[in-house]
């Protein structure tokens, strides 16, 4: 009796031993379809949760620059990064405080908004500003942005404290959405589409 249940146990340990090998030696792709599990289980919830790149089309942000200038020399600067690539660079807009909306650049401080293909910047308050002047920051060319952003250039009216604070949208060309930036090893590669 005791050499049979030897016998059993031994045989019990085999079989757990190479179901065991078995589990360990085949990878888990062969078990799970993993295309069933994306498209059953994990896309329909991704898609509700998240915000789809092609809904985007347009992106708001503030900029606050500001500096102590010794005199008239002096410059502050700030930077919009749009935090996309938009296909081409938009035309960029710089609207003082009280300026009037445009067919460009519908909005206000208070809600910005840009035609297609524009960036506008919405000036909410400034104080001894001179000129506040747009800047690509690919090239340093001025009253220009790129498709990443801009600069924004401040330059004072007079020595002594200066700012201007407001907000931006760019929205993207028509039949376009934004790309998510994705630099690569090489600087720079567009990653989405």
């Amino acid at each position: 009796m005791r050499l049979v249940r030897s016998r059993k146990l031994v045989a019990l340990i085999a079989a757990a031993m190479a179901i065991g090998v078995v589990m360990v030696a085949t990878p888990a792709s062969a078990i799970t379809d993993w295309t069933s599990v994306w498209n059953n289980h994990i896309k329909p919830k991704a898609d509700q949760r998240y915000v789809k790149k092609s809904a985007i089309k347009t992106i708001q942000g503030n900029y606050a620059a500001g500096l102590q200038a010794a005199n008239t020399n002096d410059d502050g600067w700030d930077s919009i990064s749009f935090g996309f690539e938009l296909a081409a660079a938009p035309q960029e807009h710089f609207l003082a405080a009280g300026s009037a909306p445009t067919a460009q650049c519908p909005g206000s401080a208070v809600n910005p908004q840009a035609a297609p293909g524009h960036l506008c910047v919405y000036e909410s308050v400034s104080f001894n500003r001179g000129s506040v002047v747009l800047f690509t920051g690919t090239t340093g060319a001025t009253n220009q942005a790129s498709k990443w952003g801009a600069g924004v250039w401040l330059i004072p009216a007079a020595a002594g404290n200066a700012f201007s604070y407001g907000t931006w949208a760019v929205t993207a060309p028509n039949g376009t959405s934004p790309s998510r930036v994705a630099p690569d090893a090489t600087g720079g590669a567009v990653a989405g589409g």
